[in-house]
């Protein structure tokens, strides 16, 4: 996983649900931006504390090597941090699981880690909704496209390939953020997951997740009630107040468990808590209607 400090609180809220969901050892590298030496200490005592057998290992990235990259209120330059993970790893290592900072493990994550990417440099799970991406990145019609946020890499392949650099280098180029590069440079070879390790709360919406063809892009009522992995992609965090999609539960009950546990929302307002409400009774209107 990879942090600054303004997301590192969200790493160790992920990385928890991983770690206390999980009967595997586990170890945890921690790729960190810019991060204090006061988080640094939380983080470490937070792993600590869950009586798990991990361990941690942190990485202080060079600020330098992410400099030029593109960014936006969520896309960090941090982000791009996940093209360097061969190399900064050790060579021994052949196989790594990205995850990023704003997902939560429901169940654990030792199936996945055991999928076989033997032939692939990645498996991933598919995100209709980038379809989009066809045309404005000369991506051949039809190629299946993936969301970056959890990713089982095939280290040996990324190295002998060359893959990070070549993402990096196109994303620095061209001023596109890591998941645009990704596709374009893995062009659909790739193994898909099942939609179960990548939940992208984008399902939960009532307008997001439109394909150019209006239709809307459907998500398993089974694995949208029990994600194994919910991702809370978009601007709004599970820990804001005005967060209203599914599993914020979850996410102070993991908090709960770290050295930010004392956490309390900047954005508790009145606007915030009508907006709220309005939401909760649309989405109650929407459930009777189909039933």
């Amino acid at each position: 996983m990879a942090s600054d400090d303004n997301f590192i609180m969200h790493l160790a809220v992920a990385a928890t649900s991983c770690i206390v969901n999980t009967s595997e050892p586990v170890t945890l590298w921690a790729l960190l931006n810019n991060v204090s030496e006061e988080n640094k200490r939380k983080l470490e005592k937070t792993i600590g504390s869950l009586n798990k057998n991990t361990v941690l290992r942190v990485i202080d990235l060079n600020p330098e090597n992410l400099e030029g990259m593109r960014t936006t209120h969520n896309i960090t330059a941090t982000m791009y941090a996940r093209f360097f993970i061969p190399d900064l790893l050790p060579a021994e290592l052949g196989k790594a699981l990205y995850l990023d900072t704003d997902i939560i493990a429901r169940h654990d994550i030792s199936e996945l880690w055991n999928t076989d990417i033997s032939d692939y440099p990645i498996a991933a799970v598919e995100d209709p909704y980038i379809k989009k991406y066809y045309a404005r990145f000369n991506i051949p019609v039809g190629t299946p496209l993936f969301n970056s946020g959890v990713m089982l890499m095939n280290l040996r392949m990324w190295r002998k390939t060359n893959l990070g650099k070549r993402c990096f280098d196109y994303c620095r180029k061209t001023a596109n953020v890591d998941q645009i590069g990704l596709n374009k440079i893995i062009c659909g070879n790739w193994r898909p997951l099942d939609i179960k390790w990548n939940v992208l709360n984008g399902y939960f919406s009532l307008s997001y997740y439109k394909i150019p063809d209006t239709k809307k892009v459907k998500c398993p009522r089974a694995e949208m009630k029990d994600p194994y992995i919910f991702h809370a992609t978009g601007r709004v965090k599970p820990s804001e107040y005005r967060y209203v999609y599914s599993f914020a539960e979850d996410y102070y009950g993991y908090l709960k468990m770290t050295e930010w546990r004392d956490y309390t929302p900047s954005d508790i307002t009145t606007a915030n808590k009508i907006r709220k409400a309005l939401f909760r009774i649309k989405m109650r209107i929407i459930e009777f209607i189909k039933k």
